[in-house]
């Protein structure tokens, strides 16, 4: 799971990578050339004993002041994270320690402390940095006591087949009974698919999505991706924004867009005990549109802001499909406006360039086919989660928010589209 979790952050932060197969730690330096992995300009890497080291960031606004791992991840870091942030571009990296060099300090560390304890000389410095210590450690020991122990799994599928056919088994769904609300660190939804290759084998890319009933009929897409040609494939979603819609009995459902062949499926969600990145105070859901057409743009949807909300921000997945395959829906740049009261606020354009990173993923495809640019997806990868700050203009009350999908081709033309407001306290 956290190796997912680093490549989703690294290719939402922009790092510079071959793909999955061929990742490694940023600042890391190789022992036979003694050089470390950059991330790119503009962008950092995470050094120091803090967990996941190595990790390339990007900053971001959406954290009150503190730094976040790549959009959409919603993932703050701590202070102490943050300092360990070191720019990482492609004329000069400075190694991070590696984990031996971290441990070995560590372990000096307390020797060190133990020695001068044996020999009560005990200067000032010490005297504080033992203080520290201290407090940190009761610190840890509440923290680990509130934290409730190892986290909590809950398997919603396991080895669950997907095929087209009458009737229709391209969608599995069941009601599951989410963990008594308290405060979770993260919340992931982990995804693994197998194709029945080459027996009952589906040679094309599909739309594959995950979604959660929520109250009056209503839905949210919790994870949104396109399978591979002819291949296996595994995705991680964060879902720490939805922790106030997680929880009691609630539907969930798999669907996978195949027209031929057969899948298994696995899905889980991971809870995390400990404190949250941001506290969310609700979740409303805007859209969710399987089929968005040049004839079928859903009405503005009317939201309530109450008092005292810090902050508001937008969260969407946008991706272009033609019924032809090739039509400009898909190949082509479009852009979707967000209107809030009226007021254009966003130009969202949800393009994807970087397909070509996944031609070893899709085994059955021509390569010049999976690296063509899409909009806002690629054969075998997870459609990306756009994330928008839009507190600025949504104060206490009602508004009014809309989205438009600009120029959609009323032949072959057809967008799938969804986007949830959240409101933290």
């Amino acid at each position: 799971m956290r190796r997912w979790l680093l490549v989703l952050g690294c290719w939402l932060a922009g790092c510079d990578s071959g793909g999955p197969a061929t990742l490694v730690p940023c600042g890391i330096a190789d022992p036979a050339t003694g050089e470390a992995r950059v991330c790119g300009d503009g962008q950092f890497c995470l050094c120091g004993s803090v967990r996941d080291s190595g990790r390339c960031a990007v900053p971001q606004g959406l954290c009150s002041g503190r730094y976040q791992f790549a959009t959409g991840t919603m993932e703050c870091l701590s202070p102490a994270q943050a300092a360990g942030l070191v720019p990482s571009t492609p004329t000069a990296h400075p190694a991070c320690p590696s984990r031996e060099d971290a441990d070995a300090e560590a372990e000096a560390d307390v020797a060190t402390d133990a020695e001068a304890d044996a020999e009560a000389e005990v200067d000032a410095e010490a005297d504080a940095e033992a203080e520290v210590d201290a407090d940190s450690s009761a610190e840890a020991d509440s923290s680990a006591e509130a934290d409730g122990g190892a986290p909590v799994e809950i398997v919603v599928f396991a080895g669950e087949e997907l095929r087209s056919g009458t009737p229709d088994r391209r969608t599995a769904a069941r009601d599951i009974g989410f963990p008594v609300p308290r405060p979770f660190e993260r919340i992931v939804l982990e995804y693994e698919l197998r194709t029945a290759c080459p027996v009952l084998c589906d040679p094309v890319a599909r739309v594959t999505t995950v979604r959660l009933d929520v109250d009056g009929g209503r839905t949210i897409e919790l994870l949104r991706a396109v399978t591979p040609f002819g291949a296996d494939a595994s995705w991680t979603e964060d879902l720490t924004y939805l922790a106030p819609v997680l929880r009691l009995t609630r539907r969930v459902a798999v669907f996978i867009d195949t027209t031929e062949g057969a899948y298994e499926v696995d899905l889980r969600f991971v809870f995390t005990p400990g404190t949250p990145p941001r506290e969310v105070r609700s979740v409303l859901p805007l859209f969710d549109e399987t089929a968005w057409t040049a004839t079928s743009d859903p009405a503005e949807q009317l939201v309530n802001i109450p008092f005292g909300a810090a902050g508001a921000v937008l969260l969407y997945r946008l991706t272009g499909h033609a019924t032809s395959g090739t039509g400009c829906d898909e190949t082509c740049a479009r852009t979707a406006s967000v209107t809030i009261d009226g007021v254009p606020r966003l130009e969202i354009a949800p393009w994807r360039d970087d397909c070509g990173d996944f031609v070893a993923g899709n085994p059955l495809a021509d390569p010049a086919v999976v690296a063509l640019a899409r909009s806002g997806w690629c054969p075998a990868d997870l459609v990306r989660t756009g994330v928008s700050d839009v507190s600025a203009w949504l104060t206490s009350g009602d508004h009014f928010i809309d989205m438009t999908i600009n120029d959609v081709d009323p032949a072959t033309g057809s967008w799938r589209a969804s986007m949830v407001l959240v409101l933290y306290r």
